[in-house]
């Protein structure tokens, strides 16, 4: 990607696009992304220990 400028910016933009639409989503269902990321990693490393 760093060495095609234009597409490393189009993929920012795509990710960007991305975030908003997450973002609005938990927004208006009323989900609190900062809880339900917590809750996931503990989970993911509960099921997933490091070696």
């Amino acid at each position: 990607m760093a060495e095609d400028p234009a597409r490393f910016t189009h993929l920012q933009e795509e990710l960007a696009d991305v975030l908003m639409y997450l973002v609005r989503l938990a927004s208006v269902t009323g989900v609190d992304l900062d809880a339900a990321v917590r809750d996931k990693l503990v989970k993911n490393a509960r099921k997933y220990p490091a070696p």
